[in-house]
């Protein structure tokens, strides 16, 4: 989390702020903060109101762009607007009526629940994008100011420069197809960013433990306990992404009286923005039924009563390779490279290649992984869930983990 602090702000406490964090300027009659962004350098203006019965945090400027003097005066100016029950997100006088690209964001999230319902996807864009982008009329926006925002991260943070790129293309589309913006869309790659900027590197598979080591490492992972083992403990289990266990909900999940049960995840929280049902052996209803807020509704994993963070597993499974290292092992290293230590999304790599060693057909292998299989004619009639046949090839899953099975 962001460190966050309350001081009387001066122009020179704004100068030199180069550690990430948030400052609320005390003697602002309104609140207002000062924000240092991860690359050090990029600071700006924002502010947190209420308008229509929710708080909402209009970006208002960059520093040293926007001084301090004239952000306590836009602010007092925001705050005016929400008072009269108008949007205090738009953008300064000079540009009426026009939407920053911080509005933009708020329209797409509104239209689009798969990254709504991912709290990571809009903090990306906070950390990344909105402290370049986010005070600008979106109709403003230039090929160089994208390339402002991307270039300090090119080359030296690849992936997170990948999903900024990509946020910035899908939220300059959402403005562009409500026509706050002509149909140029800067953030395109090809024929337009690729211009300009080096080819991104290529992508790896995420490195998944050797079939043979999966025993071991369960076995190993059996001694430890915790909330963020359970989670990790479920992903494996049931070869399910990152992002599902995370968001896992009670409601979501029905329990039989032979003890094991269902999981309807819904479209909104799937990569294919279908629901999917999956059948739950009885070792992973009983992690669901240990969890402290079993009973209720919520989030299912939580810590602090707050939610488990994306590197709550994939720590756990670094510290659990180094262990076994220390201890004369070869720890869990990736199955292809054998150079990277193993990390939660490689599971499903791992299980489906169990399964076809086993000889398991692909069509339920595909299926409990929530992936398209064959034409979109076939498709389009294959709608049967096999569900006990994916439950049985769930349980042989487990007696392998278990080491009851040879695999």
């Amino acid at each position: 989390m962001r460190n966050k602090t309350s001081v009387k702000l001066t122009e020179h406490y704004c100068r030199n702020a180069s550690q990430t964090k948030i400052t609320q300027d005390v003697a602002s009659q309104v609140r207002l903060n000062v924000r240092v962004g991860k690359t050090k350098t990029s600071k700006w203006w924002d502010m947190r109101l209420s308008y229509n019965g929710k708080q909402v945090n209009p970006t208002l400027g960059h520093y040293p762009a926007m001084s301090l003097a004239e952000a306590r005066v836009e602010a007092g100016r925001r705050k005016e607007l929400a008072r009269q029950g108008r949007d205090p997100r738009l953008a300064k006088p000079d540009t009426p009526g026009a939407l920053t690209f911080e509005d933009c964001l708020s329209g797409f999230l509104a239209d689009n629940p798969g990254p709504a319902a991912d709290p990571q996807w809009e903090q990306h864009a906070r950390d990344y994008i909105l402290p370049m982008l986010g005070y600008r009329p979106v109709e403003e926006i230039s090929l160089e100011d994208v390339l402002e925002v991307l270039r300090p991260i090119w080359t030296t943070k690849n992936e997170t420069a990948r999903r900024t790129q990509s946020k910035i293309k899908r939220i300059l589309a959402w403005a562009i197809a409500h026509q706050h913006r002509g149909p140029y869309n800067p953030g395109f790659w090809s024929g337009n960013l690729s211009a300009v900027l080096p080819a991104k590197k290529e992508v790896r598979h995420q490195s998944a433990v050797p079939i043979e080591d999966a025993p071991r490492f369960w076995a190993d992972f059996a001694t430890r306990r915790g909330v963020g083992v359970d989670a990790l403990a479920l992903l494996v289990l049931t070869g399910q992404r990152t992002a599902n266990v995370l968001h896992a909900k009670f409601e979501e999940f029905r329990f039989h009286r032979d003890g094991t049960g269902r999981w309807d995840i819904p479209g909104a929280a799937m990569k294919t923005r279908k629901p999917h049902t999956l059948p739950l052996q009885r070792q992973a209803v009983e992690i669901v039924r240990r969890q402290p807020g079993f009973g209720s509704s919520g989030l299912v994993f939580v810590m602090a009563s707050k939610p488990l963070s994306y590197n709550t597993m994939r720590q756990q499974m670094l510290k659990m390779s180094a262990a076994d290292q220390r201890r004369g092992g070869a720890g869990y290293m990736d199955a292809e490279h054998g150079d990277r230590h193993a990390v939660p999304h490689g599971w499903r790599s791992t299980f489906r290649s169990w399964g076809a060693n086993k000889g398991i057909e692909r069509e339920a292998l595909e299926k409990q992984l929530a992936h398209d299989i064959g034409t979109a004619v076939e498709r389009a009639y294959q709608r049967a869930d096999m569900i006990d046949r994916r439950l049985a090839i769930m349980e042989l899953w487990t007696a392998f983990l278990e080491g009851r099975d040879d695999g």
